[in-house]
């Protein structure tokens, strides 16, 4: 991939990665990955912020500079302008102030008449903003354009969930991501309690990001004690709950994080992670090299193809007492942080998903032994990819598999992602 970084500075990287995303459609946690090793903390986090809000509340910001706006701007002056207009809104910054400091910017990247336009433009955002922030709820095409999400999405959750639900999760959707880590390993209790940069939360060992200590952060995650992760990610591993000595397969399972919670549980047994070959994989990888004494192995292979001669040729068992697979899905539970997903997604996309969902889990289902257990698990609030998928596969069994449980995360209620997961046992 092409670099795009030339600059420390915050804003100007932002800039750099917008222009990029607008022109190509990258996916931003590619792009985000083009921010150099040594690139200061407190530059990294503006850079998110702008970046990320922008993104976010696409549909809202370019409504916003339409208003003024004769034609579409070329790449470079459209990023400017939307990352202007992000502050204007969102920032406590006098709005005087941020205007001054996009002009100067502008100067460097544009014409001068198209710095005159900057200049022309911002000046009346807060007004155009005043009026397009009054919107009536029952309004869908108001309410797509104020949240920024596409139309077809809106009455889709509409008809799912109904209009109050629909606003809770629209209002949960364009708010800033908290980052949250999991301590590691068999602690004492309370081992970050009156840490600084770590809050307690309601879900056992894991711990909200806060403050401005990342470096402090970061040591934590390399000396193996903490490992960046959601609280949905305990779902799919309680259901499962694995025991000691078991033998688990964790499928679709880069970068990791689940594989580490089902490791942490087996003691004398063992879990083998699969994913394709690849960039994440090899994340997966890293990841795992901190944490040599739990009984992980990789394996990589892709989950359709996998066959039991695979398997046994890397030393692992060809049937499973528990089979985890977390399968690739729509992201309609994590729009908060896949900001830029809803804009790739469609509902026809929502059904393809479905189809190789199944397919994948009843490739997954081939490696349970009788008696045995697979936790089917999504970050999806998509019934289609969930239940629908699931009880599909339970009645193609007919009878050799029987859902025995399922938990749902719906974002706007458990205040953390959205996932779906479902345990199933087979018959022995």
């Amino acid at each position: 991939m092409k670099s795009y970084i030339t600059s420390k500075s915050g804003w100007l990287a932002a800039h750099s990665l917008l222009m990029a995303y607008l022109k190509e459609k990258n996916r931003l946690d590619f792009l985000v990955e083009q921010l150099p090793e040594g690139f200061p903390s407190i530059e990294r986090r503006r850079c998110y912020h702008v970046l990320f809000g922008v993104v976010r509340n696409l549909f809202f910001l370019e409504e916003a500079l339409k208003c003024n706006l004769k034609k579409k701007p070329k790449p470079a002056l459209q990023a400017l302008m939307l990352l202007a207009s992000f502050e204007l809104w969102t920032s406590e910054k006098p709005a005087a102030a941020i205007v001054h400091y996009s002009v100067e910017q502008a100067k460097k990247m544009v014409s001068r008449a198209e710095v005159g336009l900057v200049n022309a433009v911002l000046r009346r955002l807060p007004e155009v903003f005043a009026k397009m922030e009054e919107v009536e709820l029952g309004d869908l095409k108001a309410l797509s354009l104020r949240y920024s999400h596409p139309l077809w999405l809106l009455e889709r959750w509409d008809k799912e969930f109904g209009r109050n639900e629909l606003i809770s999760l629209l209002q949960w959707n364009q708010e800033p991501a908290k980052v949250y880590g999991r301590v590691v390993g068999d602690r004492e209790e309370g081992v970050f309690d009156g840490v600084d940069y770590l809050k307690q939360t309601e879900w056992p060992s894991f711990y909200q990001v806060t403050g401005s200590s990342w470096e402090c952060v970061k040591s934590e995650i390399k000396a193996g004690r903490l490992y960046l992760q959601n609280p949905a990610t305990r779902l799919a591993v309680e259901l499962l709950d694995p025991k000691s000595g078991e033998m688990i397969l964790d499928l679709c399972a880069a970068p990791g994080g689940k594989s580490l919670q089902l490791a942490e549980r087996v003691g004398s047994g063992r879990v083998v992670s699969v994913d394709l070959p690849g960039r994440r994989i090899k994340r997966m990888r890293g990841n795992f090299e901190r944490y040599a004494a739990l009984p992980l192995s990789i394996l990589e292979a892709d989950v359709l193809e996998l066959k039991p001669k695979v398997l046994r040729e890397a030393g692992a068992p060809q049937l499973f007492d528990g089979v985890l697979i977390d399968v690739p899905c729509s992201n309609t539970g994590v729009l908060q942080h896949r900001v830029d997903a809803k804009w790739k997604l469609s509902s026809s996309a929502i059904g393809v998903l479905a189809e190789l969902q199944t397919k994948m889990l009843e490739s997954a289902a081939r490696f349970v032994k009788p008696g045995g257990r697979i936790v089917y698990s999504t970050c999806s609030i998509e019934r289609e990819e969930n239940l629908s998928v699931v009880e599909a596969f339970v009645e193609e069994s007919q009878g050799l598999f029987s859902l025995k449980k399922r938990e749902t995360s719906f974002p706007w209620k458990t205040k953390h992602d959205g996932a779906g997961a479902f345990l199933l046992h087979k018959a022995g």
